[in-house]
């Protein structure tokens, strides 16, 4: 490996703009916007590259996939410029929450100081909505409990959920819906996709890149920058991360300049990728895997109100081991004789159910009917379970919701395991 690549970890440097008003200077990478329709050139060749600067400059513009329609991030910055309050949220897993890292060095605090810094006399509200270990269906289901209830509708939504999510069809679908809810808020957020990838080359980058396209958002793709420059020799995974996804100091900081500089290629007449839509409602378009489960709820353990609770008991989560904090409460079946099971009342269409997995025999299987059918089985011992919430669809729906009669109940063989439930999601 060159000396210019080697030195790459070197030439990063912090990024942090404090308040609102600060003056402390955060690095952004200039755009050139001579051309109103100039699309970006494609970085230079490896062998062209002579300074470790240049290596910075070539992998930040590689992670551009797309600029998309510009016109919400345009609107957004406008208000910023007159000094108005914006919220800038970001939902994702644990690269978005800044795993092994402290909360001011993960790549979204340090994109959001960099707007604290760039527009100084307005307000900018922070909302981190990532949550280690989990997939884009809960990230739908607890969308708006996470990203709207803190300050109301966004200005700028990130997502991401190219790691934890697979390419399934359902989470696919989830995605998918994720983006047409956060789309349609009547705010209008700017809505932009991050694609990251693991070690071993996991991504859904590519899929969640169509969807991207499909709506005409703007798209950052580390996925694609590293991998380039990882070929290309001009940086090792060690660079980025000391694990197999998640990024480390060095890594969240060249994360926040591609954000960086996507937002200037936002603001400036710099193109790149896919078709520029104009796409004035999510709701208009039609889905490319679909959207059935847009708009999905959450009913969570505190606010569900059993015709019975059976042996189920509502305790606080921190009772509870668990090592992803998603929710404070969560109804919990201990050793028991009996197996009455907890039955409550919901009117749905499509229904998800929320419950604890983990590698402990101490673990039971749960069956949940609806109307007094079975309709699926929560399998809370699993092999790859760590005490971590999982999503699964119980039931799909006709689009017709209707009340129904829920009923969550031991598996026979698993009446003295334990079973933990965090939450349902559904449809309306």
């Amino acid at each position: 490996m060159s000396d210019v690549a080697l030195s790459l970890c070197a030439a990063l440097t912090l990024c942090s703009c404090g308040n609102a008003g600060d003056t402390q200077n955060v690095p952004a990478v200039s755009v050139s916007t001579e051309e109103s329709t100039a699309e970006v050139t494609t970085s230079a060749a490896a062998s062209e590259l002579s300074s470790a600067d240049d290596v910075r400059r070539a992998v930040v513009e590689r992670s551009l996939f797309s600029t998309g329609n510009k016109d919400r991030f345009r609107k957004v910055f406008a208000k910023a410029e007159r000094g108005e309050e914006i919220t800038v949220a970001y939902i994702g897993g644990s690269i978005t929450a800044g795993y092994t890292l402290e909360p001011e060095e993960c790549w979204a605090y340090l994109t959001h100081k960099w707007l604290c810094e760039k527009y100084p006399d307005a307000k900018i509200n922070y909302v981190n909505a990532g949550i280690s270990g989990t997939p884009s269906s809960l990230g739908l289901m607890r969308s708006y409990r996470d990203i709207v209830t803190p300050y109301g509708e966004p200005d700028i939504v990130f997502i991401d959920f190219s790691v934890n999510d697979d390419t399934s069809p359902l989470l696919l679908e989830c995605y998918e819906s994720l983006v047409r809810t956060v789309y349609d808020y009547s705010s209008e957020p700017a809505v932009a996709l991050m694609f990251f990838r693991t070690s071993e080359n996991h991504s859904c980058a590519a899929e969640h890149g169509m969807i991207g396209d499909t709506y005409g958002l703007p798209m950052i793709s580390v996925t694609d920058a590293l991998t380039w420059a990882i070929d290309e020799e001009l940086m090792a995974w060690s660079d980025y991360s000391d694990d197999e996804a998640h990024p480390n100091v060095n890594g969240a900081l060249l994360t926040a300049e591609m954000v960086e500089y996507m937002l200037e290629c936002e603001a400036g007449d710099t193109v790149k990728g896919g078709i520029v839509k104009n796409i004035p409602s999510a709701a208009e378009t039609a889905p490319l895997y679909g959207g059935s489960f847009t708009g999905m709820k959450m009913l969570e353990a505190k606010d569900m109100q059993p015709v019975s609770a059976g042996e189920f008991k509502l305790v606080p989560e921190k009772d509870i081991t668990t090592y992803v904090s998603a929710f404070d409460s969560v109804y919990m079946r201990g050793n028991h004789d009996t197996d009455e099971g907890m039955t409550f009342e919901l009117t749905f269409d499509d229904l998800f159910i929320v419950y604890q997995t983990a590698a402990k025999p101490s673990h039971g299987t749960a069956e949940i009917y609806v109307d007094g059918v079975l309709k699926g089985e929560a399998r809370g011992k699993t092999s790859d379970g760590w005490y971590n919430p999982k999503t699964q669809l119980i039931m799909r729906g006709t689009g017709e919701p209707q009340k129904h009669t829920v009923t969550v109940k031991m598996k026979e063989g698993s009446e003295k395991a334990n079973f933990f439930l965090f939450a349902f999601g559904y449809t309306e």
